[in-house]
């Protein structure tokens, strides 16, 4: 069934049994509801009043330029296909509520202003969500596969997430993320100036978990406060941040390629370490390290060691030792090779969960050692003893 122009003052409602339905352009003064109960569903530029409520046996696609759904509230169902597609977005520009579902994988984009939505699901495939130029509210997204969600401008809140692996990227300059929960199998990756985790379950108690947090430009965040529970060791390839507040409950973490400007604070089960840019500030920390402006690799595990090549610093005010002679009581600075040979093995280590090519340069590291897990190992390299 093909409805090439259909103008109606009021509500209107469209059920089709056989087949597919493309509904090419359409003006309604009230309410939209279609149904499509014989397959696939084609919308070219459906334009209502009222609310729209789309709802499609097969897959729900894309058929004319963005955006190709204008309503108040939007209800978007594919009971047995994709919503959008990965190279053709369904896009809407919604003016109240969103609800979208899918069956395998879902391609949704906001095409002016906020995305405010009860839930996007989808049983498999990969969910991705864009928003052009507003902000984001979501009280869930779920997807058994990858989750993708981008916004050119706007901060973003979202009640659960639930996903395979997360990668989660705000724009904007001083954009927020806020999630009040997210359960992630695999990898997370963010890009946003702040970023507001408080309560991260790592569902994968066979495989390491991965994390790469930066700024909105892959430079240094604003603020990222991030607490992982995880019963399998956690990976972080990368976190550039001007303060950072990491918690994490497993036994070992390891932070491969660390950028802090400001102060930094890393709670673990054995240990408490303090990242700060000025050395006189006594604490209660295991151990403090100064942030000198140069990335630096942390590892701490439930062998209550910490191996680290940054400089740790003895806040004893009596000490005056380093090698410079100077009173910031710096006593020790490890093995700079070390530092070159985990920044490469992190990043690969990212890139191979998110499928970018990061070239290893072969008198640094072998791509084999990787799965080893001992490419990380010197003896003696940036190891320092810290007492239980």
């Amino acid at each position: 069934l093909r409805i090439a122009d259909l103008q109606v003052t009021g509500d209107t409602t469209l059920t089709n049994d056989n087949g597919e339905l493309v509904l090419d352009a359409a003006v309604i003064g009230g309410a939209l509801d279609v149904e499509n109960r014989g397959g696939a569903t084609r919308i070219g530029a459906a334009r209502a009043g009222g609310d729209a409520r789309l709802t499609s046996a097969g897959s729900l696609l894309a058929a004319g330029p963005a955006p190709q759904l204008v309503a108040r509230n939007v209800s978007l169902a594919s009971r047995n296909g994709t919503l959008g597609r990965m190279d053709d977005f369904f896009s809407i520009d919604s003016h109240g509520m969103v609800a979208a579902q899918a069956a395998t994988g879902l391609f949704l984009e906001e095409f002016d202003g906020d995305l405010r939505a009860h839930g996007i699901d989808t049983r498999s495939g990969p969910l991705l969500v864009r928003v052009r130029n507003g902000s984001a509210v979501f009280e869930r997204l779920v997807t058994t596969e990858s989750l993708e969600l981008e916004l050119a401008g706007g901060s973003l809140t979202v009640g659960l997430i639930d996903a395979l692996n997360v990668d989660l990227a705000l724009r904007g300059e001083g954009a927020v993320l806020d999630v009040g929960e997210m359960r992630v199998h695999d990898a997370l990756r963010l890009r946003g100036d702040r970023l507001l985790l408080p309560r991260v379950i790592h569902g994968n108690a066979l495989t390491p978990m991965a994390v790469d947090i930066r700024g909105n430009d892959d430079g240094l965040a604003d603020s990222v406060l991030l607490d992982i529970q995880s019963t399998s060791p956690v990976h972080v390839g990368s976190l550039y941040s001007d303060r950072a507040f990491l918690t994490v409950s497993g036994d070992e973490l390891r932070l491969f390629d660390m950028l802090i400007g400001d102060r930094a604070e890393i709670r673990h089960p054995h240990h408490v370490v303090v990242i700060d840019d000025d050395p006189q500030i006594p604490g209660h920390e295991t151990a403090a390290l100064y942030a000198s402006g140069v990335p630096f690799f942390l590892q701490m595990g439930a062998d209550r060691q910490l191996r680290s090549d940054a400089l740790l610093v003895n806040y004893d005010a009596a000490v005056i030792v380093n090698a410079f002679g100077t009173e910031n009581s710096v006593f020790r600075q490890t093995q700079k090779t070390m530092a070159v040979q985990d920044n490469v093995a992190g990043k690969a280590l990212i890139g191979l969960i998110f499928g970018e090519e990061q070239p290893l340069p072969p008198d640094l590291i072998e791509a084999d050692l990787l799965d080893a897990g001992d490419f990380w190992r010197w003896p003696d390299a940036g190891r320092f003893s810290i007492g239980p």
